[in-house]
């Protein structure tokens, strides 16, 4: 079973991989790449928070998922957001959120905490972002 803990500084860490999450996403709206700047916008959201904040990798954001939730799509009661209470059961746009790994040269994976599956994305899609951390 998923165990994460409120830290109270608008993180909670993942008790089981030691992992620190932002509570609430760090972005609801960005590219995974742009090709009019050349620069990656999601990683460059986690970059900017310093230290070793980064775009988590697939692994890193499927541990989230939590597939004891039902989702906010179809008939499922009651609808919430397929990750542990503690970042919030309300469901929410967006669902998707961004990892840092290439799918291909054209798009990237992410996870959706809706179904609770991982897929690809185009990388100028707009998905969320959510930064994580090595725990101290």
């Amino acid at each position: 079973s998923l165990d994460f803990e409120d830290l109270g500084d608008g993180t909670v860490q993942d008790k089981k991989t030691g992992l620190v999450w932002s509570e609430q996403p760090d972005s609801t709206s960005a590219e995974w790449y742009d090709e009019d700047t050349g620069k990656h916008p999601a990683d460059e959201i986690c970059q900017s928070k310093g230290g070793t904040w980064h775009l988590p990798d697939v692994y890193e954001l499927h541990s989230m998922v939590d597939y004891s939730r039902q989702g906010c799509t179809g008939d499922s009661n009651p609808k919430e957001m397929m990750w542990p209470s503690v970042f919030g059961l309300t469901c929410q746009s967006p669902d998707w959120f961004w990892t840092k790994i290439p799918w291909s040269s054209a798009s990237a994976f992410r996870v959706t905490f809706d179904f609770g599956y991982v897929n690809d994305g185009d990388v100028g899609n707009f998905s969320g972002v959510r930064c994580v951390r090595a725990g101290q």
